[in-house]
């Protein structure tokens, strides 16, 4: 996948080293060339110094063939108006990083979708939201939330003996009044690469998630 980033600062080297390792065909776009120079030591990244509110800068990254189009400067009213030029451009997705949460509002999400910005994200909600989910789930190590919450992968360490190994959660919580509505419909109980699979969701849902879970792990 092509994907076009642009934002060098912390948050965008970061995504650019993941995607990078991921074996994904990543441009990453700054207006200052030094923000730029991590790329320069052999990662498959190809910095380009401009502005990402340029058309001639979007259109010398290749933005026109672009699967994504990312935006994580640290100006909101950048990664606005740089994922609107990029949609506008040919981009076919873009992604901004935003501050206002306003803006996630449901009732927002057709008007961002008209000037071209699909997905957005703020980090400062995304940070709360870990805090209390590490307070709710303490004995998690990972979780992840697919399809909207409609399935759930956690990550947590089993020890040998515990009497839990092999079996599903729904068998676990068959008992439990918090699951009265019998609303569980994926479970994982595994070794890396050994996957024990209690199969009530369809068979694509299933494969998404597997490959999300091996290539989180």
């Amino acid at each position: 996948m092509r994907v076009v980033i642009a934002g060098a600062g912390e948050v965008g080297r970061h995504l650019a080293k993941m995607l990078s390792r991921e074996r994904h065909d990543i441009i990453l776009l700054d207006p200052k060339e030094e923000n730029l120079a991590f790329a320069k030591t052999g990662m498959e990244i190809l910095p380009i110094v401009g502005n990402p509110t340029s058309l001639h800068d979007l259109e010398n990254a290749d933005v026109r063939d672009a699967h994504l189009f990312v935006s994580v400067t640290t100006e909101e009213s950048t990664n606005i108006t740089a994922c609107m030029l990029a949609s506008n451009l040919g981009a076919r997705k873009t992604f901004a990083r935003i501050n206002n949460h306003e803006y996630l509002l449901p009732r927002n999400n057709e008007l961002f979708q008209k000037i071209g910005v699909n997905s957005m994200i703020c980090p400062e909600i995304l940070a709360a939201k870990e805090i209390v989910a590490a307070i709710r789930r303490p004995w998690t190590r990972q979780y992840w939330e697919l399809f909207g919450g409609g399935l759930i992968l956690l990550g947590i360490k089993v020890r040998g003996e515990a009497p839990i190994i092999n079996r599903t959660l729904v068998e676990l919580m068959q008992h439990d009044k918090k699951n009265a509505s019998k609303e569980i419909n994926f479970t994982l109980l595994a070794d890396i690469g050994q996957p024990i699979i209690n199969q009530t969701a369809s068979k694509e849902e299933i494969k998404e998630a597997l490959d999300f879970f091996r290539e989180t792990i």
